[in-house]
């Protein structure tokens, strides 16, 4: 697995698979989640501050990108940062929303977590990696 995400995520690409990534999730939950949220169960006032927050993290994420910053081990590691508060806030909220939510709205973010969470270790990684040598 670790293999796996070092080929996947090198340093000249995981500042735009990162932003590819958020820009996915902002889409899914302030456009395709919001018109079926009986199928998903999560209500619509919880989906778009999660989209807004998706779609700061694509905007910083291709910003790092296009700029390309000396030091940027640190933004990386903010992004990973970023994506772990992420997750844990989503989390929270699928705590609290469990009632209302579906299996597929369960499925959905499980499995949304489990991508970022991967993601976000494959950030740590290379960053760390890059900062040793």
């Amino acid at each position: 697995m670790k293999t796996l995400i070092r080929r996947c995520l090198t340093r000249n690409r995981v500042f735009f698979i990162d932003a590819l990534g958020a820009v996915l999730s902002a889409a899914m939950l302030g456009i395709v989640l919001p018109r079926f949220t009986p199928v998903f169960g999560m209500p619509v006032y919880v989906l778009y501050p999660l989209a807004a927050a998706a779609a700061c993290f694509a905007f910083y994420s291709l910003a790092c990108q296009l700029l390309k910053p000396n030091r940027w081990q640190i933004f990386l590691r903010i992004v990973a940062s970023l994506n772990l508060a992420y997750c844990l806030i989503s989390m929270t909220l699928m705590y609290f929303f469990w009632g209302s939510l579906t299996v597929w709205g369960v499925f959905y973010f499980l499995l949304e977590k489990i991508v970022v969470l991967l993601l976000a270790y494959g950030e740590f990684e290379i960053s760390r990696d890059e900062i040793r040598r």
